[in-house]
């Protein structure tokens, strides 16, 4: 069963003990400052860090912040080695329809992906096909 694990005004966090599954849900405010927006991201990645899941959907599909480049850096660099830390399998991202939102999450990946292939990463516009994905239903 899905529990709330974090809630903000700019995402939510969500954790399935069952499926061993962090859902978060991304509605970040265009005008959020670069350091909340910072603040964002840690405590995403902090929820990850304790509850070490195996599978996470990340939903950027309302969205509405681009992710600078001196952001996606600092996130490359500090926290997606979390992901190999916790032994992550899946990573599965809703895009948002907003090209250029989703151009800097993919961005964001790909530069800490090809440092580390412990887990796979793919993209999607349909939840329900990233969870076909992860777990073969």
């Amino acid at each position: 069963m899905e529990e709330k694990i974090f809630n903000s005004q700019d995402h939510e966090d969500y954790y399935d003990s069952e499926k061993d599954l962090i859902r978060s849900v991304w509605f970040s405010r265009a005008d959020i400052s670069e350091n909340l927006h910072k603040q964002e991201f840690i405590s995403y990645f902090n929820c990850v860090r304790q509850y070490k899941p195996k599978y996470i959907i990340v939903d950027t599909k309302k969205a509405n912040r681009e992710i600078s480049i001196e952001t996606q850096s600092w996130i490359a660099k500090n926290y997606f080695p979390i992901y190999t830390e916790i032994g992550l399998k899946n990573l599965a991202i809703l895009l948002s329809e907003n090209a250029m939102l989703a151009f800097s999450i993919l961005q964001t990946v790909e530069s800490a992906v090809k440092d580390s292939e412990t887990w796979e990463t793919k993209y999607f516009a349909d939840e329900k096909v990233a969870i076909e994905w992860m777990f073969g239903n």
